[in-house]
């Protein structure tokens, strides 16, 4: 997957791939995101999530569909977001200190957006790279 970030967080691969998953605290991580829900639970593969996601001062509504679920490994979605077709993808390995968490996407633009192919792919750049600064922090205060 294209544009990978990663970051170590203080936790085990089935605590962090839990608390990625769920969909209730996506937005302590992932500035992007104001709510996300499963619209078909339970979390699994061919599930729907459906995301408000905020950017500048305009929020859209997204819906992705679950392609693979492997806890504690593995969680790609894919669907469109702000109209451009993405795959977004985890995964978690065992790390000095916790848990290494891979974050990367991929998007495929068409049309008329392709004139805007890179400056999406570098907005889907910063915020993978936010999330992943982010991520360690959050986990550690999710209790707090």
């Amino acid at each position: 997957m294209a544009d990978r970030h990663s970051c170590t967080v203080a936790g085990t691969p089935d605590e962090v791939f839990a608390y990625l998953t769920d969909q209730s605290r996506v937005g302590e991580w992932n500035r992007e995101i104001v709510s996300s829900r499963v619209v078909d639970p339970p979390l699994r593969e061919g599930a729907t999530l459906e995301q408000v996601r905020r950017r500048g001062s305009k929020e859209a509504t997204d819906h992705l569909e679950i392609v693979e679920h492997d806890p504690p490994h593995r969680h790609r979605v894919r669907g469109e977001v702000s109209g451009i077709n993405v795959m977004i993808g985890f995964q978690l390995e065992p790390a000095a200190g916790g848990t290494k968490v891979s974050m990367g996407h991929k998007s495929r633009v068409t049309g008329f957006k392709r004139l805007f192919g890179g400056g999406i792919d570098k907005a889907l750049d910063e915020t993978t790279a936010q999330a992943m600064q982010a991520l360690p922090g959050a986990f550690a205060k999710r209790n707090g």
